[in-house]
């Protein structure tokens, strides 16, 4: 139901922020983007995150049907303790994640703000708090509380993890990156975290260093869906630099291929896998045609072979979805 409760740490004070990384660019390439504008009502949306590596993860999976009488139940039990007890510190944490679940938010915020209260080292309470808080858009408060979780708990990668989430969605991205790279450091399993600093290394000089995060994480997790939906976007045309320093793009079809091919393995109702494998597919049918050094004849066998898939795949991701209009249009062509 609820997360044990992890000793805390001693109280230090607030370390020092780690200096971003710089990566040094070519006079020839422009200087990466590492913030971007959102609106005032912009809103972090930590439902669609990978599940990270708790025994509860209740803002990305609310309680089933099923678990409500439960929770219900332990609800009842937590309810009477603070009565009997109302300075229980535990308690209210622990209450505060039941209602998580429940999905009664301003109620367990309010929970989560009294267990601090009641125990200003309670590392656990103030990332369960951040969490919420940024999950209600409430950025700066969410960043308080990592802040403070994480001076109470120098190897608290639950609470590293999700900063960077939130710091991604505000464009922080080289902030999120020394957060996912904490992470890694302390947790080196970490699939979700090399997955997360793979999809924000975007500058041309990142390119071998974003393939090889999408690597280490599905060595990790083999059946990562969207590491190799993303790592095949990258192979399928990403931007890297040639010998002299100038951005290109850099085409491995065949890599891109086998992707795509994983992602429809561990998840076969995935149309945007199937669209991105027969727009690959089609190229190579050009490519193919294009290749003289092949003979007529087996140049037209492979290249009817890639066409005759890749209407396949189409057909397949329009059955998924048959609102896809760039499936549609790509079958038409």
């Amino acid at each position: 139901m609820a997360d044990e409760k992890k000793p805390s740490v001693p109280k230090k004070a607030p370390s020092k922020k780690v200096p971003a990384k710089k990566v040094p660019a070519s006079k020839k390439i422009p200087p990466r983007k590492t913030t971007a504008k959102k609106s005032e009502n912009s809103k972090p949306d930590f439902t669609q995150s990978p599940i990270i590596p708790e025994p509860n993860n209740p803002l990305h999976n609310p309680a089933a049907a099923s678990d409500i009488e439960a929770l219900n139940t332990a609800k009842v039990h937590l309810e009477k303790a603070l009565e009997l007890n109302p300075d229980y510190a535990e308690a209210h944490y622990n209450l505060g994640t039941l209602l998580v679940q429940l999905e009664e938010f301003e109620e367990a915020r309010s929970h989560y703000e009294r267990a601090i209260r009641l125990n200003p080292d309670y590392a656990e309470a103030h990332c369960k708090l951040a969490r919420l808080l940024a999950h209600l858009g409430n950025v700066e408060k969410s960043k308080e509380h990592f802040s403070n979780a994480l001076d109470l708990n120098t190897n608290y990668t639950e609470a590293y993890y999700n900063f960077a989430l939130l710091l991604i969605s505000q464009g922080e991205t080289e902030d999120a990156k020394n957060n996912l790279e904490k992470v890694t450091e302390i947790e080196q399993n970490f699939a979700q975290a090399y997955f997360h600093k793979a999809k924000i290394l975007t500058h041309p000089e990142e390119f071998v260093e974003a393939t090889k995060n999408y690597e280490i994480a599905i060595d990790i997790r083999e059946d990562y869906v969207d590491a190799h939906y993303y790592f095949g976007k990258l192979l399928a045309g990403g931007v890297t630099v040639d010998k002299d320093g100038m951005p290109t793009v850099k085409k491995q079809l065949s890599r891109a291929v086998k992707r795509f091919t994983s992602c429809i393995k561990h998840d076969p109702k995935f149309p945007k896998a199937y669209y991105n494998l027969a727009k690959i597919q089609k190229e190579m049918c050009e490519n193919t045609l294009e290749n003289d050094k092949l003979e007529e004849e087996e140049r037209t066998h492979k290249a009817s072979e890639l066409l005759k898939n890749a209407q396949i795949n189409l057909e397949k991701a329009i059955k998924l979805d048959s609102t896809y209009s760039k499936a549609h249009f790509l079958l038409a062509l």
